[in-house]
């Protein structure tokens, strides 16, 4: 993958700003949460349990809970 230098004007940086803003938030949250996982189990959360596409069984695309 490439690297791309940008060069917006002060509009577009107003724009990319607000979405580095808003982009922050849910990936803080993420970070929270498989840092707690792993405090509680010891273990990774899989990158894989996001995609409900990629998860074994599930053709549907709908999410399925677990219980043990």
């Amino acid at each position: 993958m490439g690297r791309y230098r940008l060069h917006p004007d002060r509009s577009q940086e107003q724009v990319l700003t607000r979405w580095g803003h808003a982009a922050r938030t849910p990936w803080n949250i993420a970070l929270e949460q498989r840092t707690y996982v792993f405090e509680q189990r010891g273990d990774c959360v899989p990158r894989s349990l996001g995609s409900p596409e990629s998860r074994p069984g599930n053709q549907t695309g709908v999410l399925t809970s677990r219980t043990n």
